[in-house]
């Protein structure tokens, strides 16, 4: 989304290409070409539609998605309205939704990912423990188009779709 970031890219590692896109336009990332392996990392907690750009990435997938995001931590697929700090690190908005864990595993399984794995394996980052008084913050997702069969993955069932119940507790 920042030019800036396509130029430090490229200074980085020259011989790569580098192009700014908007990851949430359908018809923008569809004029990429798929690719065997995609890393999404750093990128679905900055933006205001994270199933947009799930959505968008399924058809550029040949094979493996991999997925590093912050996430709530909550157990039932929901997404957290935040607002980000107004600095180069940050969304292009400012503000994003966050998902948990469940609503990223679900927003996959509705792009029609078959199969679904959360890497378990040590993380020497303190975003990815979780301790007595704080909340594991990250997480590492595998969507593949095969089913995989490694150390430190985590199969994930079908979640199903909840409906919201507005009926008032008594």
């Amino acid at each position: 989304g920042r030019q800036d970031l396509i130029t430090t890219a490229k200074q980085r590692v020259p011989k790569a290409d580098f192009t700014c896109i908007d990851v949430q336009s359908t018809t923008e990332m569809s004029t990429l070409s798929p690719v065997d392996l995609v890393f999404c990392f750093g990128l679905l907690y900055h933006t205001e539609n994270p199933w947009r750009v799930i959505h968008n990435l399924y058809p550029l997938t040949k094979k493996i998605l991999f997925i590093e995001s912050i996430v709530i931590p909550e157990d039932k697929p929901i997404c957290w309205l935040v607002e980000e700090g107004k600095n180069e690190t940050q969304g292009l908005t400012h503000h994003a939704l966050i998902p948990s864990p469940t609503a990223i595993i679900k927003m996959l399984q509705i792009a029609q990912f078959p199969h679904i794995y959360e890497y378990t394996g040590k993380i020497n980052h303190k975003d990815f423990l979780e301790t007595p008084t704080k909340h594991k913050r990250r997480i590492v997702l595998i969507a593949s188009q095969m089913q995989l069969k490694l150390k430190d993955l985590v199969p994930f069932p079908e979640i199903p779709t909840p409906k919201y119940n507005f009926n008032k507790q008594a």
